[in-house]
């Protein structure tokens, strides 16, 4: 901070002191970070808990120290990797932020593969050190277009009210049975509120995983089906078409890979 480009080195050379407030700074974090750099390394903790590693993230982008903190980095990201979840909870943005700092690719992607997935609108990060672009799933030079959690919850509206259409304006199996799926697509595509009116983007309170929960297998199910002016047996609808294209959505949402990321950033800069 006393060198090169911070404003409080050039106070210094100028008057020769420097009184630097840090509101900002958690000062728990910034003693371990102050005992790595002046040596004092058996006061530096080898486990922290998320909350203080997340802290320690944010000043080690603030003031550059990824070299100097990096195995003690090691250390702590190692001994918490065993809890990251495995299903979207409100660790998840400390989470993104903690692999994104100190390089963690692997779990960086699997971490956004819940934000994609699970995730109900546009994520924020509020004060924690994930460039915008990742927080809206774009690359620098993409910016105009939608995320892929938006794209991915695109296409399966457009889909699924394609298929509504379908089933009304023609014949499939059955008088019978085609009145039953248009039912059962109407009322789960209500349950989500697309209809009467189709949700618009970001969609807000809409995740991949709803869809892919209520929608699997095609919405399998056995219907009545007319054999005879007296008669119904049993069949086994279904709309195969709706699984391929949730398989696809998945794939799209399949969590970000940082090296893109990271490039991009560079060639941003």
């Amino acid at each position: 901070m006393l060198e090169h480009r911070f404003g409080e080195s050039q106070t210094l050379r100028t008057v020769g002191s420097v009184e630097i407030p840090l509101p900002d700074d958690d000062p728990d974090a910034f003693l371990i970070i102050l005992n790595i750099i002046h040596g004092h390394l058996r006061q530096v903790p080898l486990q922290v808990d998320l909350q203080t590693l997340t802290q320690l993230a944010i000043l080690v982008d603030k003031y550059e120290l990824h070299e100097r903190i990096e195995v003690f980095a090691g250390f702590w990201f190692g001994n918490l990797i065993s809890t990251i979840p495995n299903c979207y909870t409100d660790d998840i943005p400390s989470w993104t932020c903690v692999c994104w700092v100190f390089n963690k690719p692997e779990e960086f992607k699997r971490v956004t593969r819940l934000i994609l997935r699970h995730g109900r609108g546009t994520l924020t990060f509020n004060e924690l050190p994930v460039p915008s672009f990742v927080a809206g799933e774009q690359l620098p030079l993409m910016h105009n277009r939608p995320s892929r959690r938006e794209e991915a919850i695109r296409r399966i509206i457009s889909s699924l009210i394609g298929h509504l259409d379908d089933y009304l304006e023609n014949e499939h199996c059955s008088f019978e049975c085609d009145a039953l799926m248009v039912g059962a697509l109407t009322k789960r595509l209500r349950a989500f509120n697309i209809l009467p009116h189709r949700p618009k983007s970001p969609y807000t309170g809409l995740s991949l995983q709803d869809f892919t929960h209520r929608f699997r297998h095609g919405m399998y199910f056995p219907a009545a089906q007319r054999t005879s002016t007296f008669f119904y047996s049993h069949s086994k609808c279904a709309i195969p078409s709706i699984d391929r294209m949730l398989a696809e959505c998945e794939q799209l949402s399949d969590g970000l890979d940082m090296a893109d990321y990271k490039t991009a950033l560079t060639l941003a800069l």
